[in-house]
């Protein structure tokens, strides 16, 4: 069974058996219960809704260059439940101010789990030097919220390593200095 059957919320007669024990209990077993208590003289009951949070399995915060001074900021979170929220924030380098971010947002129906991510595309021309991007995960009405960060510095080919797109940007230089070698190398007339 899912009950730990021995389990006694206190010693008290009256209130011993005011609690339920759930032996690993998983997300299917969120709902609304119904509690009834009767005696020989009466009944009673309540409702209440117990919600079984799932922590996502993986958060990601991650940046791409989409085009020469614009960045891409994606967040994703894999096998939350219920369902979450995600937003994207910037710090603000002279308030300290949480600023939130305009993104696309799409959340993806799983078996009894969510996966999230939210989407953001900015201008560095309009970011400070440098500016630090967070995530927040959060699942409403409920204590549970986790964040990520990263430090982000514009026109900078360093900030990309953490997303490894750094060699693409610098093929066309390789590119070019490849073909000055090999035309270097072909037999054009001599003039001495």
């Amino acid at each position: 069974g899912r009950l730990r059957l021995e389990y006694r919320a206190s010693s008290h007669e009256s209130t011993m058996h005011r609690a339920l024990y759930i032996l690993q209990p998983t997300t299917e077993l969120s709902g609304e219960y119904k509690c009834s208590v009767s005696t020989f003289t009466d009944e009673d009951f309540m409702i209440g809704k117990m919600v079984v949070i799932a922590p996502e399995k993986h958060l990601y915060l991650v940046q791409s260059r989409t085009a020469l001074e614009r960045v891409n900021i994606t967040c994703r979170a894999v096998g939350v439940f219920p369902e979450p929220k995600m937003a994207l924030f910037r710090e603000d380098v002279i308030t300290g101010d949480s600023v939130k971010l305009k993104a696309r947002v799409e959340t993806i129906p799983q078996d009894y789990h969510y996966d999230i991510e939210a989407t953001t595309t900015l201008q560095d021309e309009y970011l400070d030097t440098p500016t630090v991007f967070y995530c927040e995960l959060y699942i409403p009405n409920t204590s549970y919220k986790r964040r990520k960060s990263f430090t982000y510095y514009p026109g900078s080919m360093e900030s990309l390593s953490s997303v490894n797109n750094a060699g693409t940007l610098r093929r066309p230089a390789l590119l070019i200095l490849t073909m000055l070698s090999i035309l270097s190398r072909l037999a054009l007339p001599r003039f001495f």
